[in-house]
């Protein structure tokens, strides 16, 4: 599926005017973000977007939830096809009258942004706005690799040398070398002598409990939620392959090849 941008029509926003042209002369700085003030009637968001199946049932779902927790909010979705979707958002909003949402490839976006119809969701709302939203939204967060398994005919036990034990994160690995053991595949027909048959996933699964939640809503960098995930319990893609490893299904090699970026994590 292409990948999908969701922009927010500034001449929605902007009490029916139409937008003005972007400036010829001398770039400015970025406006400051907009404080939105709390709608205090009902409310009716109009959401455009392409033609596909994949997230129509996903989206139905998420907007019924939407309206149900925000009665005052109704959610009318339109869909079209994409160039029809590019021809009534263009007309649209340079009458003043655009769909405060649109869901669309992001090429999609590119004249529109040139020409400040659209613009990010953080230039528009302040970060206090998004984030008690954003913040409340967020469950938790999944990574997820494939890995090669061994294959089942021709693999045998290898021992791991002192190198590759310290590589598994045991302490004084010179102590355990060549009686740590591990599988791996000496190639046959059935795996066209490549000695892996098979792929099989890691994953890290990040739940968003109460600490994360309010040091995302603080602005914590990557580093502080790492290390606090870390100090909850998170078990990180490396973690995982290496269980792999330990029950035979994948190589030492596989395990470290896969997750070399994720080291440490």
């Amino acid at each position: 599926m292409l990948g999908l941008f969701l922009c927010v029509s500034l001449a929605a926003c902007s009490a029916g005017r139409t937008p003005a042209p972007s400036p010829t002369a001398e770039p400015t700085a970025a406006a400051a973000p907009t404080t939105v003030a709390t709608p205090t009637g009902p409310i009716t968001i109009t959401y455009w977007e392409t033609d596909t199946d994949d997230a129509d049932v996903l989206l139905d779902e998420l907007a019924a939830e939407f309206m149900k927790a925000n009665p005052a909010i109704t959610v009318k979705r339109a869909h079209y096809s994409y160039d029809d979707l590019r021809n009534e958002f263009r007309a649209k909003s340079f009458n003043g009258q655009p769909p405060e949402l649109v869901r669309a490839p992001g090429e999609f976006a590119g004249p529109f942004s040139e020409l400040k119809i659209v613009r990010p969701l953080d230039e528009i709302f302040s970060k206090d706005s998004l984030d008690q939203y954003f913040t409340g939204a967020l469950a938790g967060v999944v990574a997820q690799r494939l890995v090669r398994q061994v294959c089942p005919l021709c693999a045998e036990d290898v021992p791991l040398t002192a190198d590759e034990v310290a590589e598994l994160g045991v302490p004084h690995p010179e102590d355990h070398a060549g009686q740590l053991l591990a599988r791996r595949g000496q190639g046959c027909a059935k795996c066209r002598y490549t000695g892996y048959y098979g792929r099989t996933g890691l994953f890290e699964l990040l739940p968003i409990n109460g600490r994360l939640r309010h040091l995302i809503a603080e602005g914590a960098t990557p580093e502080v939620l790492h290390r606090t995930a870390r100090q909850d319990g998170l078990r990180g893609l490396r973690d995982h392959a290496i269980r792999k490893v330990a029950s035979g299904v994948t190589s030492f090699e596989e395990a470290m090849r896969s997750t070399a970026d994720a080291e440490g994590t």
